[in-house]
Parts: C-alpha cells; sequence; structure tokens
C-alpha cells in the first residue's frame, strides 16, 4: 500500500496531511482528528499503529500490567463475594488492632 493510500485510508480523508492547507498537521491536530473517528476505526488505527512498532526491545512497564491484574483479581474476589469491603473506619479501626497486637507480640 502506498504511503497516501495508507494515510487516505479511513474514509478517504487524509488525516496527516490537508491537502488545501499543503502542510503536515500537528501532533495537536493530528490528535483531534484521529478522536473524532469512530471507535471502530480507533481501534483498528491504534491496532495497525502498535503493529508497525518492529522494535521489539521496545520496554513494556511490567509492573503497569501486574497491578491492573491485581486489582481485577481484587474486584473478581469482592464480586464474587470472596471478599468484603470495608468502611474507611472500620479499616482503621481493624489495622490499629492488628498493630497493637504486633506490637505487642515484640515486647515480650
Amino acid at each position: 500500500m502506498a504511503y497516501n493510500e495508507a494515510i487516505n485510508s479511513h474514509g478517504g480523508h487524509s488525516l496527516l496531511f490537508d491537502p488545501k492547507a499543503h502542510h503536515m498537521a500537528t501532533a495537536t491536530d493530528l490528535k483531534t482528528q484521529v478522536l473524532a473517528l469512530s471507535e471502530p476505526e480507533r481501534a483498528e488505527l491504534a491496532s495497525t499503529l502498535l503493529r508497525s512498532l518492529d522494535d521489539v526491545s521496545t520496554p513494556v512497564d511490567e509492573s503497569g500490567i501486574e497491578l491492573e491484574q491485581l486489582l481485577q483479581s481484587r474486584i473478581d474476589d469482592v464480586e464474587s463475594g470472596q471478599a468484603e469491603l470495608l468502611e474507611l473506619d472500620e479499616a482503621k479501626t481493624e489495622l490499629r488492632r492488628l498493630r497493637e497486637e504486633r506490637l505487642s507480640g515484640q515486647s515480650k
């Protein structure tokens, strides 16, 4: 696919080049145009852009992925009834009690 065809593949409208103005769009202009696309078009564009990153050594923030998985696991536990949510005051009281138990156990 030629460069211009790739640019014009979204509904025949150029995302990068405005032929009337004869200039490249700024990043802000580009973001505005991309966000105006439908959700399926944005998803397709995002997928294409991600596939275009040929450097497999690009660092991925694994901690963010792990945190997201942990949060989803906690949400699943609450929704399934395996975990119970506490009001803030209850949680503080319980944490204080546990702290006192730990401190009194260390002093023996």
